[in-house]
C-alpha cells in the first residue's frame, strides 16, 4: 500500500488482535497518524518462504470507511508533498542547459 509508506512510521496504540496459524497471522492494528488522527488498519503477515526470520506485511482498510477515507487523504497528502520523477527530470535538465 504506497499510503502506508507514506504514513511517516506513526507509532500504533494499542494490542493488535492477531490470530496465527502455520506461519501466517491476521488481525487488526489501530493507529494514531498526526495529520489524521485515529484509524485502525487489518493486516495480514506471512513468512517469506526460503528467507528466514523475515516477514511480509500488508496493510489494508475496508472500502467505504472513515478508516480507509484517511488512508486516501494520506496518499493525497504524500503525492502533494512528492515531486513526480518526470516533473523532477525536467527541472533537472532546464537547469543544467542555462
Amino acid at each position: 500500500m504506497n499510503s502506508s509508506s507514506r504514513a511517516r512510521n506513526s507509532p500504533a496504540c494499542g494490542n493488535a488482535t492477531t490470530s496465527r496459524a502455520k506461519g501466517h497471522s491476521h488481525g487488526r492494528k489501530p493507529l494514531h497518524h498526526p495529520d489524521v488522527g485515529d484509524l485502525t488498519l487489518g493486516y495480514q503477515s506471512m513468512e517469506l518462504e526460503g528467507i528466514p526470520r523475515h516477514r511480509m506485511v500488508t496493510y489494508y482498510t475496508q472500502p467505504d470507511t472513515t478508516d480507509h477515507d484517511a488512508m486516501v487523504l494520506l496518499d493525497m497528502l504524500g503525492s502533494q508533498s512528492a515531486p513526480h520523477a518526470s516533473t523532477a527530470l525536467q527541472d533537472e535538465s532546464t537547469s543544467s542547459s542555462t
